[in-house]
């Protein structure tokens, strides 16, 4: 029988516990927010909350009421009765890609269509990479504060 060697590293590997980067946090909420915006006329938060957490809101007050905006309610509720909470008249026969297509074409006036979501996409992880490089002093300065007070868990 072979002898089984040793690798290098006999320590057992510690288990770190999950910290939560405030930076990262940020830059996945803008990008949610840009996919949400433009393929769907909301933001990422009205798109999971309306219809379950919190009521529909009217069009005009920027929410998922009205006929081009969609919330994972409505959507969920057009998967299973092929009613997506459009208005009647021409929308009401319309299929999903069909309104998420208006919506990226630039039809829909609360959102900028596909070209300001791409741009956002582009050009917010490059913002967010620059913020990391101009403020890692800071950031270095408060992650030793907020070690100090305990809560070493968050990480900015």
């Amino acid at each position: 029988m072979a002898r089984r060697t040793r690798s290098r590293t006999s320590r057992p590997r510690t288990r770190r516990t999950p910290k939560i980067n405030l930076l990262n946090t940020a830059e996945t909420f803008v990008l949610a927010n840009a996919v949400t915006q433009g393929m769907f006329g909301t933001s990422a938060y009205k798109f999971l909350t309306e219809g379950w957490l919190t009521p529909k809101t009217s069009g005009s007050m920027g929410g998922a009421g009205n006929s081009w905006s969609l919330s994972a309610a409505e959507i969920v509720t057009g998967l299973t009765t092929g009613n997506y909470g459009t208005a009647s008249g021409a929308w009401s026969e319309k299929s999903l890609g069909q309104l998420i297509k208006y919506n990226l074409d630039g039809s829909n006036p609360a959102n900028g269509g596909a070209g300001k979501m791409v741009g956002t996409l582009i050009l917010a992880p490059i913002g967010f990479k620059v913020a990391r490089q101009l403020l890692r002093k800071p950031i270095t300065m408060s992650n030793r504060v907020l070690k100090m007070a305990g809560l070493n868990k968050v990480v900015v």
